[in-house]
């Protein structure tokens, strides 16, 4: 599909999200609506390939990935319900409204504030904020088009404070607490492109902070990426202010370039426990 296709579908659901839609048709017909929906949907990692136009559109949507499975556990129940598939639809179909209809009645219900995890929600959005910032490039040159904008905060906590009130619906429980920010973090996590993740995850756990830097091959050795997709990868980082970037010796020509964590993604790593591991949620 061409990119100006996918901007207008996007500009779209971005509309439908935020409430109101209008459409005019050269019929001279104009459909408007105005409402609330959902959209839940499953996707490969390609999605990350379209993360910049997402991204420059306005992002909307929160992301919960599955990881790597189990091929041959999966295969050998694949084995055990062949012939059996229509059944197993109504059984899920039956199951997914018995588990929305518990939620019908909401009237009554109220949520308590927890000051400690309000404010490590705040910080995880405004990680998440820079690191999934897109820098458009040129795609003949990989010349940086512009300089980026971080998004506010407001609709990312909104989105994230949400998710933790359908959590604690579900958990039956009446507020947020460290066990409930350990699934927000993961999603919070999710949302980065997994490659950035990547990188950002490994330079944390290798301390690789104030005086400490890194050159480029190191950091494609320590995340196993090839050294020249590892480089756009630090020089986007960098333009969105998450790391700064030094010449191993400036008298020498064609030297290295080498990179550590700025002041501000270790305030925010660190304020957010963003990769802090936790035993109960999969990292």
């Amino acid at each position: 599909m061409r990119s100006e296709a996918q901007q207008e579908i996007l500009g779209q659901l971005r509309e439908v999200y935020d409430g109101q839609y209008s459409k005019a048709f050269g019929t001279g017909k104009k459909i408007d609506w105005a409402g609330h929906v959902g959209l839940l949907g499953a996707v490969t990692p390609v999605y990350d390939k379209h993360y910049s136009v997402i991204g420059t559109l306005g992002d909307r949507f929160l992301l919960y990935r599955t990881g790597s499975v189990n091929g041959r556990k999966t295969g050998m129940q694949a084995q055990k319900i062949v012939g059996r598939e229509d059944q197993m639809r109504g059984e899920i179909r039956d199951a997914v409204h018995k588990f929305l209809d518990q939620f019908n009645d909401l009237s009554g219900r109220q949520f308590k504030t927890n000051e400690d995890v309000n404010s490590l929600i705040v910080d995880l959005a405004s990680f998440v904020a820079l690191a999934r910032l897109p820098v458009e490039r040129d795609y003949r040159n990989q010349t940086v088009l512009y300089q980026p904008l971080p998004e506010g905060t407001p609709r990312l906590v909104k989105q994230l404070m949400q998710l933790g009130m359908g959590l604690a619906l579900v958990l039956g429980e009446t507020g947020f607490d460290i066990e409930i920010y350990e699934t927000i973090k993961k999603v919070g996590r999710d949302l980065l492109p997994s490659q950035r993740l990547k990188i950002l995850q490994y330079l944390w756990e290798e301390g690789v902070i104030t005086t400490t830097w890194h050159k480029t091959k190191e950091v494609a050795d320590g995340v196993n990426m090839p050294t020249t997709t590892v480089k756009l990868i630090l020089e986007d980082l960098m333009i969105v202010e998450l790391l700064d970037r030094n010449i191993e010796d400036e008298d020498k020509e064609r030297s290295p370039y080498m990179w550590k964590l700025s002041n501000t993604a270790f305030d925010l790593m660190k304020s957010s426990e963003v990769f802090k591991v936790s035993e109960n949620v999969p990292f």
